[in-house]
């Protein structure tokens, strides 16, 4: 179960970006990770479904059949090859672009329906009275945090970037392959291109804090707050680095870590919340 939970959140990551990915500069870097990890784990259902999954959305189905069989070689019974196999096979046989395209559609959906249904089984386990009391903290820990940082109502433009966009879903994937020297490299390039853009000062902060490497991000923060006074996060950051910094204990110090992380996390969902709440206002008034 974990594998396919695993395999599941992997297919999200590339589904989510979907859009992005073209026969680009991007795309190959991406591949050259993918096939990257596949030497370093051969026998990894999870890289090799990974593979399979881009070369998909790639539109390269022929590539993308073999490589599904060959995750079916490691495991016969992994079901999400099976169907991406079947998925590959009907598209590399379908001339219509707008069939195509909604077979990659169902292709997206099926695989979130997958992790949810995994995700489920998992929950079962667990007992459902700690759980309440664990997600009553957590909206009562989002209370707290929008009220100290005016997050709900708290807007973030940013100008539509192809390339910053490209670049960020790209240092996303090298984090998640422990890449962290070529993810600095593109945060810092991003950083020296886009230095008006929230979102991107916000990664490489997040990237250094992650990395406890708090000197460096409060450098960053001194001389970007001057532009973003209001960002919660960038807020949440300086505050939580504050915090650490005078703690004593190792363990006081790891806790107060983890603590910002789920700060961060927080004020991510309740801005997500906010957008939701626009955009279901927005559609009633346009069905009006």
């Amino acid at each position: 179960m974990k594998t396919i939970i695993k395999i599941a959140l992997m297919v999200i990551t590339f589904l989510t970006n979907a859009q992005g990915l073209q026969a680009d500069q991007h795309s190959k870097q991406e591949e050259l990770l993918i096939l990257e990890e596949i030497k370093e784990t051969p026998s990894s259902e999870a890289a090799h479904y990974k593979y399979a999954t881009f070369l998909l959305l790639q539109d390269r189905y022929k590539d993308a059949e073999n490589e599904a069989r060959n995750v079916l070689m490691l495991n016969a019974d992994n079901k999400l090859a099976k169907e991406l196999l079947i998925d590959a096979e009907a598209l590399s046989k379908t001339t219509d672009p707008m069939k195509r395209e909604e077979r990659k559609l169902n292709f997206t959906m099926r695989s979130l329906d997958h992790v949810t249904e995994e995700l489920s089984e998992v929950m079962k386990g667990f007992d459902s009275v700690g759980l309440n009391q664990m997600e009553a903290k957590r909206e009562q820990r989002k209370e707290e945090l929008d009220e100290k940082y005016q997050i709900s109502e708290y807007r973030q433009v940013e100008n539509y970037n192809q390339e910053r966009l490209e670049k960020q879903s790209l240092i996303t994937k090298y984090n998640m392959a422990n890449k962290y020297e070529k993810a600095e490299a593109l945060h810092k390039e991003l950083v020296e291109k886009f230095p008006k853009s929230e979102s991107v000062i916000e990664g490489y902060v997040g990237f250094l804090f992650q990395q406890k490497r708090y000197s460096e991000a409060q450098s960053l923060l001194a001389t970007s707050l001057k532009k973003f006074s209001k960002s919660p996060p960038l807020r949440i950051y300086r505050d939580g680095i504050n915090t650490i910094q005078n703690l004593k204990s190792s363990e006081q110090r790891e806790n107060a870590h983890r603590a910002v992380l789920s700060d961060v996390m927080s004020a991510a969902s309740i801005a997500t919340d906010q957008l939701m709440k626009h955009f279901q206002a927005g559609k009633s008034l346009a069905e009006k």
